[in-house]
């Protein structure tokens, strides 16, 4: 819908952008803004803190501190006695994903690189299935739940976000794509 908007508007790179950065630009603004995180996930609808602090990398120590202390005032937690039993829910659709990592040092040295290969097959990859399609550990095929179309975004840009941040902390480039083979449809 995003897309479809701007191009009408005659955005001429319409294609280029997603609700995940909207997403991201409005989780910067709120945090530089001196939104607290409760605010900001009642606001936004998310459930999971760290779904919420993935969206704040560029906020400074203080702001991030002023998030933590907005935690304390979280809606209180049920007791889990009281928990009604709820109805089975219906299978989830899963795609399959190929991710391909394309990973070069800042300095040229191999270990970084060989560090952040393992830490993002290890961390983020595996929640997803991974399985290695190659032997060099940088093409994977991962099975991604699929509600809708807007859900496998969110969590391919997640993913794609955390290989990013993997690939930073370990001072290495990163080039990452994803691709779902049956429909050609990529992100990156």
């Amino acid at each position: 819908m995003l897309r479809k908007l701007l191009s009408q508007a005659g955005v001429a790179d319409a294609e280029a952008f997603s609700s995940h950065s909207l997403r991201r630009g409005f989780a910067q603004w709120a945090g530089m803004s001196g939104w607290d995180l409760r605010e900001l996930m009642n606001y936004v609808g998310w459930r999971d803190v760290k779904t919420a602090m993935r969206y704040l990398d560029g906020v400074s120590i203080d702001q991030k501190a002023r998030f933590e202390q907005g935690l304390n005032r979280m809606l209180p937690e049920t007791a889990l006695a009281s928990t009604p039993q709820l109805p089975s829910l219906p299978e989830v659709a899963h795609t399959t994903i190929e991710v391909s990592i394309d990973l070069s040092a800042f300095n040229g040295g191999r270990r970084g690189v060989a560090n952040a290969l393992r830490d993002m097959a290890s961390t983020c990859l595996a929640r997803f299935q991974a399985q290695p399609l190659d032997e060099d550990g940088r093409r994977y095929r991962i099975s991604v739940p699929t509600p809708s179309s807007n859900i496998l975004d969110d969590h391919l840009y997640a993913l794609l976000d955390e290989l990013h941040r993997i690939a930073d902390a370990r001072e290495c480039f990163l080039e990452a794509i994803c691709r779902d083979p049956a429909t050609g449809r990529h992100w990156d």
